[in-house]
């Protein structure tokens, strides 16, 4: 009996007042404008890696410049290459930031956020030097 009690003490307590509702929808709103901000800051780095990397395989290989020695053309490839690997890394962060639930629990929300950033901190740590010394390299 003491569980109907108790049930029936839930029932008859007024209802929260949904006061709190329109901040709760401003905030859903600006996480998911945030969300969509690093999306689109990923795809346009994606499409601007892919571009480059085009216009310089086009502009070495298939256009009316040729390049008087062999290292010339090792050193396109490679800043091709550099370029093409940078855009697929961009591509996983896009993944990774497109995987994040805001209709989870808020947290799991937080800890899908977490983990985001500890793989960008990790990524950072280790791509960004060998991305700037490889293209530093194919330059020269």
């Amino acid at each position: 009996m003491k569980d109907f009690d108790s049930l029936k003490e839930i029932w008859q307590t007024p209802a929260p007042a949904t006061g709190n509702l329109p901040e709760f929808a401003k905030l859903t709103q600006k996480a998911i404008d945030s969300k969509s901000k690093l999306l689109t800051a990923q795809v346009r780095g994606i499409t601007t890696m892919i571009s480059t990397g085009i216009f310089i395989a086009w502009l070495s290989f298939f256009s009316q410049i040729k390049f008087q020695q062999i290292l010339t053309y090792i050193s396109v490839s490679m800043m091709i290459t550099i370029v093409l690997v940078q855009a697929f890394l961009n591509f996983l962060t896009y993944k990774k930031i497109k995987a994040i639930d805001e209709i989870q629990d808020p947290a799991t929300y937080l800890g899908q956020w977490e983990l985001y950033y500890q793989f960008r901190k990790k990524q950072l740590g280790w791509n960004l030097p060998i991305y700037y010394i490889f293209l530093n390299l194919s330059f020269g």
